[in-house]
């Protein structure tokens, strides 16, 4: 899921910012080109015969969760941000990557799987394994 994509409501100068209150996301890629304001999240599903052969992978080195990747050229330490992205979009993991490859390739058609290794989690305080990253 692209969570990098927002509209940020009005403030005039000085009316400061507040990232929990830029709810209007919008589509990268609007099915109707004409359409100035095309306000929904764009989700990119992973390809189901991909998804089923990273299933069969044997990982032995932590637990394997299939889950929503929320992307974006964002690094975010903010845990309210982190929870509103949870909650109102269903992310498991937040990342820089994945939904720009995924846009590439909805573009050209070819099957995509997004898969995440974490180095680090600061929701549950994990500090940063260089060997992982």
């Amino acid at each position: 899921t692209n969570i990098g994509a927002f509209r940020t409501p009005k403030q005039p100068v000085g009316g400061g910012s507040n990232s929990l209150t830029w709810v209007e996301a919008f589509d990268v890629l609007p099915t109707d080109e004409s359409d100035p304001e095309p306000i929904a999240i764009r989700k990119f599903e992973g390809d189901q015969e991909l998804l089923m052969a990273a299933h069969k992978v044997r990982y032995d080195k932590g637990e394997v969760v299939e889950g929503t990747i929320g992307s974006a050229d964002v690094w975010n330490n903010e845990l309210d941000r982190i929870q509103f992205f949870h909650q109102r979009y269903g992310t498991s993991v937040e990342e820089m990557e994945a939904a720009s490859v995924a846009q590439i390739a909805s573009q050209f058609n070819v099957p995509f799987l997004g898969i995440r290794i974490l180095s680090n989690n600061i929701t549950n305080n994990g500090a940063y394994d260089p060997g992982t990253g």
